[in-house]
């Protein structure tokens, strides 16, 4: 009866389990299949619980005229066994083939996520080149910029140069006109010295007469 009670309980159990879910993201499925299968393999150990699969042996004629009762409890024996995988076996076949099927619609998933991540990397990807190259062209532009402008200085350098080398010889010039005037003057202001001085003489000289 109990034996009766566990077989439609599995029964039942496969029926609800037949057909795959709907919805395959979740790893609960792998592991529910898991939980099933281990369930049928503790089946099939718990029907026997002290006994085990004999090995097949050849039996002769005296052996089987005197193990008649024994004979009779090992067929009894292989009839339950025969009854359970009659059972188990195709549970384990329908078992196996959806776990398959949950295992490659789990790979199908996992390869598209894969090939959307791979989509959004060459994104990505493609993305930050084109500011590379932005930043790139940005940086040609301005080596170019400050080419130009490191020649404006050279120029800008090479014409003080030359207006502080101009400067320096008009003031050179212009200290030597300065000099001579100087001079100049010095020598006319003594003339007229002279003459004030020859003046006064001339007058002196007049009224002592």
């Amino acid at each position: 009866m109990t034996s009766l009670s566990v077989s439609e309980q599995e029964k039942s159990l496969f029926a609800q389990n037949e057909q795959p879910p709907a919805n395959l993201q979740q790893s609960e499925s792998l592991d529910g299949m898991k939980r099933i299968h281990s369930f049928s393999s503790s089946l099939t150990s718990a029907t026997l619980p002290n006994q085990q699969r004999q090995p097949y042996r050849s039996l002769s004629s005296h052996d089987l005229i005197s193990s008649s009762p024994l004979s009779s409890f090992h067929t009894q024996n292989n009839n339950n066994l025969n009854d359970n995988d009659l059972f188990v076996n195709p549970f384990d076949r329908r078992l196996t083939d959806h776990f398959l099927l949950w295992e490659k619609e789990y790979d199908k998933r996992v390869q598209q996520m894969n090939e959307i991540k791979c989509i959004e990397l060459n994104k990505l990807k493609l993305y930050y080149e084109t500011k590379l190259r932005e930043c790139e062209d940005s940086n040609r532009q301005l080596e170019v910029h400050s080419g130009q402008i490191n020649q404006e200085n050279k120029r800008l350098k090479i014409e003080i140069e030359h207006e502080k080398q101009h400067n320096k010889i008009e003031q050179t010039t212009l200290e030597q006109h300065l000099k001579e005037f100087k001079s100049h003057l010095e020598r006319k202001i003594h003339e007229i010295k002279i003459v004030h001085e020859h003046d006064k003489q001339d007058i002196k000289q007049q009224h002592s007469r």
